[in-house]
């Protein structure tokens, strides 16, 4: 699914393919997901981001983890929800 990633309003990343994973754990919904950059600098793992999906829903995200993959130049990005995972009103 396509998705921007965006710090303090401002975007970092955008139209990047987000695999997204939703499951439920002792009565607790939790979410996390992945997606790959060519320039993963502007993405600081001491920082909270928002995520904004192509499906309308959007929520806050840290990032747990970053590594090169290995001949294609990319960064793989993991991450994990920080809080609910919303699905924005749509406008009538």
């Amino acid at each position: 699914m396509k998705a921007r990633i965006l710090l303090d309003g401002s975007i970092v990343v955008s139209d990047v393919d987000v695999a997204i994973r939703v499951k439920e754990r002792r009565g607790l919904k939790e979410w996390y997901g992945s997606f790959s950059v060519g320039s993963p600098s502007a993405l600081n793992q001491d920082d909270e981001y928002q995520i904004e999906l192509a499906d309308r829903r959007s929520g806050r995200i840290h990032i747990t983890r970053k590594s090169l993959s290995s001949g294609s130049g990319m960064t793989n990005v993991q991450f994990t929800g920080t809080g609910p995972l919303l699905k924005e009103p749509v406008d009538e």
